[in-house]
């Protein structure tokens, strides 16, 4: 007999579970999600310490739950319930997000106990934020979000659209950037108001995802006239490096004559085709000869970010084949 829930429900403080889902002998499932999803809620009802509302919890056999990985801050406590010889013997074994309170060599030691676990054919279900440790060790992965299961499969598949609905979110929540220059120069013809960067639904962030398109909006007011404004931009790397740079004029985009009082709104549109990182902006309002009404160093600073590690700055997502040659 599985580990079953059948039609569950449960309600407490905001909290409403919703479950219907059941995990086989001699696995090992992993429950992610963002915090106050209901994955610690999800393991007390599978140990029993908790009824649930609607709905019936089926058990193969003994229930092992190692309470401190569910709700103590003291890794000590985790070690011991972590270390309990029950575990040995139980049909289901339950393992909450505190196992990350743990050192290394710990972990990979529980991690090695869980898989005998398995191998003796009992169901182990392990909640954790380190997406990780889920991918490498567990069969399946289980998403939960405000209390239901969003999706569930192969750690690999799952893992990989988890991750991507949570970079999306978390740039665009990343609010609006603010303007904050390390210098300024110039002869003052013009002010630069607005510096703001968009992501593509046009929201101001100051993340987006890498390759991802994005937008520069920029705000020039023009105290005094210029016949032929050129207005630039320059993104640099957070150890100061070049990475990409252009202007009005070598766009061939020409709006000048600006008269006094008069302002311009431009907006560089491009893919963040970057590695996840830190990198700042410069904006330029100048003459074509280069003399510079005002010249921001550094206005704005930016995060790009990925669901993956990219070495460098440009991300050019290469796709590699490999093949065996005789």
């Amino acid at each position: 007999m599985p580990l079953a829930f059948r039609k569950v429900r449960y309600q407490s403080r905001g909290l409403s579970i919703e479950a219907d889902l059941a995990f086989h002998d001699g696995m090992i499932a992993g429950l992610t999600g963002p915090n106050g999803a209901g994955k610690r809620t999800l393991l007390r009802l599978a140990s029993g310490s908790i009824p649930p509302g609607s709905g019936e919890i089926e058990t193969p056999g003994e229930v092992y739950c190692a309470q401190a990985s569910l709700d103590s801050a003291d890794p000590q406590q985790v070690r011991r319930s972590l270390e309990d010889p029950a575990m040995e013997t139980a049909r289901v074994v339950l393992v909450g997000p505190a196992l990350a309170l743990t050192d290394l060599a710990f972990q990979q030691r529980v991690m090695s106990r869980l898989r005998a676990c398995q191998a003796r054919g009992a169901v182990v279900l392990l909640a954790s934020h380190d997406l990780a440790l889920l991918e490498r060790h567990c069969d399946e992965v289980v998403v939960v979000e405000s209390g239901r299961v969003i999706e569930r499969g192969d750690p690999g598949l799952v893992l990989r659209s988890y991750r991507r609905r949570v970079l999306e979110a978390a740039c665009a929540g990343s609010g609006p950037v603010d303007k904050q220059p390390q210098s300024r120069h110039g002869d003052e013809r013009a002010a630069i108001e607005l510096v703001e960067l968009l992501d593509g639904e046009g929201r101001s962030v100051s993340a987006v995802p890498s390759g991802r398109q994005t937008a520069l909006r920029v705000v020039v007011r023009y105290s005094a006239a210029v016949a032929e404004p050129v207005v630039g931009i320059l993104i640099r790397s957070q150890v100061g490096v070049n990475v990409y740079g252009t202007n009005t004029e070598l766009e061939r985009l020409s709006f000048g004559p600006v008269s006094p009082g008069e302002k311009v709104e431009l907006h560089y549109r491009f893919a963040a085709a970057l590695c996840p990182g830190e990198y700042t902006l410069t904006v330029a309002s100048h003459d074509p000869d280069g003399t510079a009404h005002e010249w921001l160093e550094d206005a704005i600073r930016f995060t790009v970010e990925d669901s993956r590690y990219t070495a460098g700055v440009a991300n050019l997502k290469a796709k590699v084949e490999v093949r065996r040659l005789k």
